[in-house]
């Protein structure tokens, strides 16, 4: 393999706005908390109506909401669905997400998941759609390609935009309820497209498995990723991780493929909490990781509305804890994201706050490869040009993790995936299992 993170489709511009719902659709608006309703009234704009707020998407199993990183006030933008998680872009704006929603899984009364297509500028549900997966943990969106992480089915269902429908491979790609597949990176490889990592949590020692949906098969299998682990985000050279066991923020280097199915990786203690805090939801933004801590406990008492969690800002370029902030999630914080600023916010660094159009940062643009060298193990940082589509080819047999370098280079428009198309469904039109 010539790579683990390369440069991914960068999605497509989902230029078509997404219309009013039909009159008939229940929808859910929420009260602001904590916050001047004027300086967020819409998901891009700031109180001067130009400059955006830095701001954060948790999802909990007890709500959706807005986490402003530097006045640390917070926003309710949904909640009552049950367990809220991945959450990715409906369109090019980031003003609509999709989020999955699923039953808390302790003794659930009822099995129904769904992805929910929120409008976060008026904090407001849209639509919902039934996924075929349970006990649905990560989703993330690649271009037209939208993953879940089917949990409790043992494996990963892709699906594809803008309606939604689910791509039917000959072979399933299959893990087992123990090995408890929580968080995925597509891996942008060329000749696989279909091609996703995925984190195994593992009831404990946890794994590390490069995945080809089309074929079923597991490309590479890497033991020792921490103990209980969640996150995936390439960084220099490696992967960073959230060590959730130990309480620790992690950076781990897989070996090098050709050491075979036995060599292990380096894993690099970043940060580590004394109090040994069950960590979960990891996002790199201007080259800063933002994550979510929380006490252990009991799996019955995680939808509980006395959970808090808090959320820490860990500066990666100096190696320091910018800070530490207790928020109200009413249960166990699954996801940290900024999907209103990159669709790939959960498994690929975003360059900086900023909300540029998707076709700038995909045509003509250049990336930055963080590689772990085919030979000898060393990190080093080299530059490599893209094509249109933003895929990056790193020669050597190195693993390379992309980061993109801003451009304004041109190249062929992309084409729209509107998630409008979505909203003329009708309920019975919804996907159902195996559909």
């Amino acid at each position: 393999l010539v790579a683990h993170i390369q440069e991914n489709l960068r999605g497509r511009a989902d230029a078509a706005s997404i219309p009013a719902s039909p009159a008939s659709l229940a929808t859910r608006t929420h009260k602001r908390t904590d916050v001047d309703a004027d300086a967020y009234a819409s998901a891009g704009a700031g109180a001067d109506g130009d400059t955006p707020p830095r701001r954060l998407i948790l999802a909990s199993h007890g709500r959706l909401m807005w986490f402003d990183v530097d006045t640390h006030k917070t926003e309710v933008i949904h909640e009552g669905r049950g367990v809220y998680y991945g959450v990715f872009p409906a369109d090019a704006r980031g003003d609509h997400v999709w989020v999955v929603s699923r039953p808390h899984n302790w003794r659930p009364k009822e099995t129904h998941e769904a992805l929910l297509l929120i409008d976060l500028r008026a904090n407001r549900l849209v639509r919902e759609v039934a996924i075929p997966s349970h006990f649905t943990h990560d989703a993330v969106r690649s271009g037209d390609a939208v993953f879940l992480a089917n949990t409790g089915g043992g494996g990963v269902i892709e699906l594809r935009l803008p309606d939604l429908t689910r791509v039917q491979h000959p072979r399933e790609t299959t893990f087992t309820f123990k090995e408890h597949v929580n968080t995925l990176a597509p891996a942008g490889l060329p000749d696989r497209p279909h091609a996703v990592w995925a984190l195994l949590h593992n009831l404990g020692p946890s794994k590390l498995v490069l995945a080809d949906l089309a074929t079923g098969e597991r490309l590479r299998e890497i033991e020792g990723v921490g103990n209980k682990a969640h996150g995936l985000v390439p960084w220099d050279g490696g992967f960073l991780i959230l060590n959730s066991g130990e309480g620790q923020l992690c950076k781990f280097i897989p070996p090098r493929e050709e050491e075979g199915p036995e060599a292990r990786g380096e894993l690099e203690v970043l940060w580590s909490d004394q109090s040994k805090t069950f960590m979960k939801g990891l996002t790199v933004v201007d080259n800063v990781a933002y994550f979510g801590i929380a006490e252990f406990g009991d799996r019955s008492t995680r939808d509980s509305s006395e959970k808090t969690a808090d959320v820490a800002a860990f500066d990666l370029r100096s190696r320091t804890l910018l800070w530490r902030e207790r928020v109200e999630t009413r249960g166990l914080l699954n996801i940290v994201a900024a999907p209103h600023v990159a669709e790939w916010s959960t498994y690929r660094p975003v360059e900086s706050w900023e909300r540029t159009p998707v076709k700038a940062q995909t045509t003509g643009a250049r990336t930055e490869v963080a590689s772990v060298s085919g030979g000898g193990g060393n990190v080093g940082l080299s530059s490599a040009g893209v094509d249109n589509d933003g895929i990056s080819l790193a020669g050597g047999g190195q693993l390379s993790a992309t980061r993109p370098i801003r451009s304004s280079g041109g190249g062929a428009d992309d084409k729209a995936s509107d998630p409008a198309s979505v909203l003329q469904y009708s309920s019975s039109q919804r996907l159902q299992e195996g559909g």
